[in-house]
């Protein structure tokens, strides 16, 4: 029995201590429950507002020549500024190749000129000599046959030596006045044919006056070189490509719009002045621009319209640029994110309690609603609440 006592004993204290300590322990605070909820909130303003489409597209040039040589010969002279991606002003000789050959040609031909000229001049005196010559010829020659005429009715009178010397005067004058006239038919085509042959020199000239011309680049407009392909004292040849260039003051760019979004616009029938807001992304600029026109014709494989618009600042051509065109234009409307709508309707913040209100969506924007219902100063829940219940109490941080 008494071993059954002393078993017991420790077990007895143990729990004792057990029983002690917890009920020395002390309890636990209460945790008030907090029901508020932090939210963010933007407060709304009516703004004027535009709807935009997104597209994109490469920077061109509306005028752009692929210099080609027109003559061949030794490039005499380069201009230092003619290097790839260089600006250079319009007018700026670039490029003189070696002339003498055109200059000596043109030269020739004009010695040539002067001497057909001279030649038809000599012609035409002739031609006038001549006519006077044969109005003479042809009075004398009425002259002789009078007295030969004379002479025939006094026969018996005249001997027949006499007789047949004034008949040998008027056959010689009647020879002098047809050679007369046969000269006043070949000379006017003589001076003819001086004067063909003097246009066709004249046109030899011209053309050679081109290939000289030609020996002498300038640049024709202020803009950009690039994809060069001479080098000075090279000897180049007609036809040889030389250098590209682009009017600067001409970029242009075409963004693509699909046919859906043709609804967005406000009238159809009168797209005459779109508007469109461009971006580089890697120049961190963005970039002022002007309508142009609109493609006629929806492009079958990627059912989209092309619009053009004109660039109104100085860009580099192949630059990308992201773009939204403006469709459409609203004056003080209130907008939200597309996020946060749902079920038509919104969560704002009112006497610190959440409040749902009915909202009606006017148009669609890329990220955003314009809608009806909400009004400036209203307190606009951006915060995720997936639990959000009408009149919780909210903790608003702006």
């Amino acid at each position: 029995m008494k071993k059954k006592l002393i078993v017991f004993i420790p077990i007895i204290v143990a729990i004792a201590t057990i029983v002690y300590l917890a009920k020395s322990k002390p309890e636990p605070k209460k945790i008030e429950k907090v029901d508020e909820k932090i939210v963010k909130i933007q407060e709304l303003k009516a703004t004027d507002t535009n709807i935009l489409i997104k597209s994109f597209g490469n920077v061109q040039s509306k005028e752009e020549i692929n210099f080609i040589s027109a003559v061949s010969g030794d490039i005499v002279y380069k201009d230092e500024k003619l290097i790839e991606g260089n600006f250079i002003k319009k007018g700026v000789l670039l490029l003189k190749i070696d002339d003498k050959e055109y200059k000596l040609n043109i030269k020739n031909l004009q010695a040539q000129i002067s001497g057909v000229v001279a030649s038809k001049k000599e012609l035409e005196v002739e031609l006038l000599s001549t006519k006077s010559l044969l109005e003479i010829e042809e009075q004398r020659l009425a002259l002789d046959k009078k007295e030969l005429e004379k002479y025939k009715r006094l026969k018996t009178h005249v001997s027949d030596s006499t007789l047949s010397q004034y008949k040998n005067q008027v056959l010689a004058r009647q020879n002098s006045v047809q050679n007369l006239l046969g000269k006043l038919e070949t000379l006017p085509l003589k001076i003819k044919a001086s004067q063909a042959n003097i246009k066709a020199l004249e046109t030899q000239k011209e053309i050679a006056q081109i290939s000289l011309d030609d020996c002498n680049i300038y640049m024709p407009f202020d803009g950009i070189v690039y994809d060069i392909d001479v080098q000075n004292k090279e000897f180049i040849n007609k036809n040889q490509k030389l250098f590209q260039a682009y009017d600067s003051s001409k970029m242009q760019i075409e963004l693509e719009i699909s046919v859906s979004e043709l609804s967005k616009f406000k009238d159809i029938n009168d797209l005459e002045d779109i508007k469109a807001q461009l971006y580089s992304s890697s120049l961190d600029k963005n970039f002022k621009s002007s309508f142009v026109n609109i493609s006629k014709n929806i492009n079958e494989k990627t059912r989209t319209l092309s619009l053009l618009f004109k660039i109104e600042e100085p860009i580099y051509k192949g630059v990308f640029l992201d773009a939204e065109v403006v469709a459409k234009q609203y004056k003080d409307v209130i907008s939200i994110p597309k996020n946060i709508y749902k079920n038509e309707k919104v969560a704002i913040v009112l006497d610190g309690r959440l409040h749902f209100k009915d909202v009606k969506i006017i148009d669609e924007n890329i990220d955003s609603y314009i809608v009806e219902g909400l009004q400036e100063g209203d307190n606009l829940i951006i915060s995720n609440l997936p639990d959000a219940i009408e009149g919780m109490k909210l903790k608003v941080v702006k």
